[in-house]
């Protein structure tokens, strides 16, 4: 259960307090104060403003120690008596306490994260303060590898205490205004998503500031030098989890897993091999897929999974492999993408014979009907897709694949490569894919994870020796285009590629009664190619779920 509480810093500010109180008092939240070593007249202040109001709870800091160690007390003095989220209200009176409630309902709807306010300023601000605080974004996106932490100086803030306290009490963080900044970026480097509401920041005439110009830009000077140099040894992990986004839901469908897409990260680590080379980004994913071997429980379990029914299967004749081994070869894929964009990957690289059948099929001028799957690198094929004048149509994911492909798509235009973007298999997919086949185009499609909107629509097939489910939705459009069908990947074999294809035998009659015949046919088919590339390499299956969950 949620329990919200208010915690306001205060030194000197006994004049605004009450009207800040008086606006929070509907909310019903018990609020803590932190005098912060106020003088006489300000602590009397505070000790009837506690009398006054019930719900108030004041705490005494003997000295004064700076904003950053009255929020730190505040709290954690707030997670010591049970509740679970703190909301920052600084007392000077410059946030608009209107937008207190859309605070804390974005963060009820996201319990985990830190919700920070974005400042909307008028005229009231000084120039001086708000150009000042463009060199601490500027920095804040250096430490953080990312463009994700808007403003991170804003004292409007939801915690979530549990985190929040353990960043605290793990580390001694910064007493003074450098604390807000430096509190969201470590709490960022833990894995903590930051969101934010844009709150209109006023500065009152007469209000007090307790910014020392000497002080506080020392202090923030010292910050910014920490963070930096710890930002260094963490940049592969802040690299790797931009590009890869951490699934914190071990059972959720494929569908629900966030995959590579067209962010900072991938740009990130684009340039990274474009003026560093393959062999530099090698050693980058080193200690980024050795952490993920050890704490990413989902792939892990997934990867034993699988190789257990490969080492089974094989009787022991499989390559065996590590949990370490098949992450990094999902990771070095990633590593081949680039290859393929920037050009690197040519005719040589592939297998000659490979190359020889395709263009054979290219030549045969028919539509044809490709299914592949998450084994080797699909992307090599597509991308490679200049190599005649037959245009690709590879059918996506809408959600996970849409933005990433079109990434792709500015970056690689001679692939030849059109993107469908699908939410399930209908009657209007099938007549547009028509047109393209009569046109002599071809059609990629993934065949091997289930039905994104239903499990009903599957088809079972016997995949390394045990039932496996996969979606109906390929073979049904492989039925219903009547074209040429063939089950391809793309896989590495060595220093260079091969590009697998095989024709799907159509061997029963087409018509009504043998229809549901055929395409169990087909699926078999395609199982059994797939196995058959399984097992002579398991490094490069890619399917880092419970692909034989029912």
């Amino acid at each position: 259960m949620l329990k919200y509480c208010f915690v306001i810093p205060s030194y000197q500010h006994s004049a605004t307090l009450e009207k800040i109180i008086v606006g929070l008092k509907d909310f019903q939240h018990k609020i803590f104060v932190v005098n912060d070593g106020s003088d006489a007249h300000h602590k009397d202040v505070l000790v009837d403003l506690e009398k006054k109001y019930s719900f108030l709870e004041v705490i005494h800091h003997p000295e004064n120690r700076g904003k950053g160690a009255a929020v730190s007390t505040g709290l954690a003095t707030a997670y010591a008596q049970g509740y679970t989220h703190g909301i920052q209200i600084d007392s000077d009176g410059q946030h608009d306490l209107g937008k207190v409630a859309e605070l804390i309902s974005l963060s009820k709807d996201h319990p985990n994260d830190l919700i920070s306010g974005r400042p909307v300023y008028d005229e009231t601000v000084p120039k001086s303060r708000l150009y000042g605080r463009y060199a601490t974004h500027i920095w804040v996106w250096i430490e953080t590898l990312s463009l994700e932490i808007i403003d991170s100086m804003c004292g409007f803030r939801s915690y979530p205490l549990k985190s929040t306290v353990g960043v605290i009490s793990g580390k001694r963080l910064g007493q003074r205004m450098d604390f807000d900044s430096e509190i969201m970026v470590r709490m960022f480097w833990k894995g903590t998503k930051v969101r934010f509401l844009p709150v209109p920041v006023i500065y009152p005439e007469g209000g007090i500031s307790h910014f020392d110009v000497w002080k506080d830009n020392v202090s923030i000077s010292k910050m910014h030098t920490r963070l930096f140099f710890g930002m260094l040894p963490r940049s592969p992990l802040l690299i790797w989890r931009k590009a890869f986004p951490k699934n914190h839901d071990a059972d959720q469908p494929w569908h629900k897993i966030k995959e590579l897409g067209p962010t900072l990260g991938i740009k990130t680590l684009l340039l990274f091999y474009k003026f560093t080379g393959r062999k530099v980004l090698n050693l980058v994913l080193l200690p980024v897929v050795y952490y993920y071997s050890l704490c990413a429980k989902r792939a892990v379990a997934a990867s034993m999974d699988f190789r257990r029914r490969v080492e089974s299967f094989s009787e022991g004749q499989a390559p065996q492999i590590s949990t370490f081994q098949h992450i990094y070869s999902f990771a070095s894929t990633a590593i081949d993408k680039f290859a393929v964009w920037m050009g690197d990957i040519k005719y040589a690289d592939l297998n000659t014979d490979d190359v020889a059948k395709l263009l054979k099929i290219a030549d045969s001028n028919t539509g044809a009907f490709f299914v592949t799957s998450h084994y080797g690198n699909i992307e090599v094929c597509r991308a490679l897709g200049r190599f005649s004048k037959v245009h690709f149509n590879a059918l996506v994911y809408y959600e996970n694949a849409q933005k990433f492909n079109s990434f792709l798509s500015r970056i690689s235009p001679e692939s030849n490569l059109n993107l469908i973007s699908v939410k399930d298999v209908g009657p209007e997919l099938a007549i547009a894919l028509k047109d393209k086949v009569d046109k002599n185009e071809w059609i990629f499609v993934m065949g091997d994870r289930q039905s994104i909107k239903t499990s009903d629509r599957s088809l079972s097939v016997n995949l390394l020796g045990t039932e496996a489910k996969i979606p109906e939705g390929p073979f049904l459009l492989a039925y219903l285009l009547d074209v040429p069908v063939y089950v391809i990947h793309c896989f590495r074999e060595g220093k260079g590629f091969r590009i697998q294809v095989n024709a799907v035998e159509q061997k029963l009659p087409r018509g009504r009664e043998n229809r549901a015949a055929i395409i169990q046919s087909m699926a078999d088919q395609y199982a059994q190619h797939l196995e058959g590339i399984v097992v002579k390499d398991p490094s490069q299956w890619y399917n880092f779920f419970k692909f034989w969950s029912a």
